[in-house]
């Protein structure tokens, strides 16, 4: 991508492809006479064939150099900026046909773009003198512990401005891509897509991402820059802009749920560091090592996030009181820890049963734990299949019964048995509450598996 001259005014250069679509039309109807004839008919229908869909934009993790990962990151935030969008819950604007009308009309080719550009500014003094209020506006803009505004403030002032600047001069109220129109290349959409890459070279060149690591050279890799916008326009925000539309309200609860897992792969962790920092033999560590282990928690509808605000512990289907009061005691040493390390370390968030047990969404169990993480009235309730899934690879117990584990000096005694001795004195009283599938069980099973497996045989021969 060619680099932006110094004037803010040659913002948008658009490629020679876009000049060529035109005279290819121009050709088509002159030679055709009409628009309407079956030639251009089958040639509209071979362009309508060959659409690109969301996915075609979307960008693997793969495909995405390591080198370019920052630089990916920072114009993901410089889009966002210009879109006004702060926070994961914040939905692209539905875009309207008169939006687009007037620039459909305004341009129909590299030259007419090229050529208003120098005039824009003139004739949008009143928009342009807007854009330092809309600057101000956007970085003062409340969302509460969101990263990404607070990313936002740290793009130094004028790099912003001219951004912004950049958008009004065209006539532009908002910088809004068509992300559900359907057509990257439409004159509307390619005019906000030169916007932004232009407008990311020069603040990139300026440093204003500076904080972000990006690779400033980058930024003149027109094919990618163009892979990673379109990727992050027209798949990622096309997705969410979709969603939204079908289901209001999807954005901000994809956004809750995101928080959701993230405080319980947080809390999964500190307890597995926990329990190896005491000493625990695998077996505990085995009932903490997945996250499906761990209850989530979420804020009372209504609350903000804030130092007081208190957390409320969501039910986790399946496992033991045992479990959950072990899990608890693990937590509080914890803390302790934390403070002991350093007494002004950030101040875990409070976390709290309500006072009417809530059931947690996240249903999914974990895979490989010992059986004692289950209750035992519900794992003898699950069906043969699953509970042998739990006793295929050797039959675990990793804690007494609860008298046994009740207090933090409790588990010392036991803590470190060799595995026969711990199942001699303690684990076989815990083991005898489950009920494990019986031989016949076991073998009913097998002959199940075999006769599947067979008429899956059958099925693929008779298809070759």
């Amino acid at each position: 991508m060619n680099p932006p001259t110094s004037s803010p005014t040659t913002v948008v250069n658009f490629p020679s492809s876009l000049r060529k679509r035109k005279n290819s039309t121009d050709h088509t109807n002159s030679a055709s006479g009409t628009s309407g004839t079956k030639k251009s008919r089958t040639q509209y229908a071979d362009r309508r064939r060959k659409a690109k869909r969301p996915s075609d934009y979307h960008l693997t993790k793969d495909e995405v150099p390591k080198e370019a990962e920052s630089t990916k990151a920072a114009l993901e935030l410089h889009i966002r900026a210009l879109w006004g969008l702060l926070d994961q819950a914040s939905v692209p604007p539905v875009v309207t046909d008169q939006d687009k009308a007037r620039f459909v009309r305004r341009f129909s080719s590299e030259s007419e773009v090229r050529s208003s550009v120098n005039s824009a500014l003139d004739e949008n003094t009143a928009y342009i003198a807007e854009a330092g209020r809309l600057a101000g506006a956007l970085k003062d803009s409340p969302s509460p512990g969101s990263t990404i505004a607070k990313n936002i403030e740290r793009i130094t002032g004028p790099a912003l401005k001219f951004a912004l600047k950049t958008v009004v001069s065209f006539g532009l109220l908002r910088w809004a891509p068509d992300v559900l129109g359907g057509d990257a290349d439409s004159m509307y959409n390619l005019l906000h897509e030169y916007i932004a890459l232009t407008t990311f070279q020069q603040a990139a060149t300026a440093h204003a991402y500076a904080h972000m690591g990006l690779i400033v050279p980058l930024t003149d890799d027109f094919v990618l820059m163009r892979k990673l916008y379109r990727s992050f326009v027209f798949s990622y925000m096309h997705r969410i802009a979709k969603a939204e539309a079908k289901k209001p309200g999807s954005a901000k609860a994809a956004k809750q749920m995101i928080g959701v897992y993230k405080r319980r792969d947080a809390l999964a962790k500190g307890r597995i560091d926990v329990l190896k920092a005491y000493g625990f033999n695998k077996q505990v560590l085995a009932l903490a090592s997945e996250t499906e282990a761990h209850s989530d928690d979420d804020l009372p509808e209504g609350t903000e996030e804030s130092a007081e605000a208190v957390y409320q512990i969501a039910e986790k289907e399946g496992r033991s009181e045992k479990v959950k009061k072990f899990f608890r005691m693990a937590d509080e040493q914890r803390r302790r820890m934390a403070m002991r390390r350093n007494r002004h370390c950030r101040q875990e968030r409070r976390r709290a049963e309500p006072a009417t047990p809530r059931p947690s969404t996240l249903t999914v169990l974990p895979r490989e734990v010992p059986l004692d993480w289950f209750e035992p009235a519900y794992f003898n309730d699950l069906s043969v299949r699953e509970r042998a899934a739990y006793t295929a690879e050797g039959i675990y117990i990793a804690l007494p019964l609860e008298k046994h584990c009740a207090t933090w000096a409790d588990c010392e005694k036991w803590k470190n048995l060799p595995r026969k001795e711990f199942m001699e004195k303690y684990g076989k009283a815990v083991l005898a509450q489950y009920k494990l599938p019986t031989p016949a069980e076991m073998e009913q099973l097998e002959q199940y598996e075999e006769e599947s497996e067979e008429e899956s045989s059958e099925s693929e021969m008779e298809e070759d």
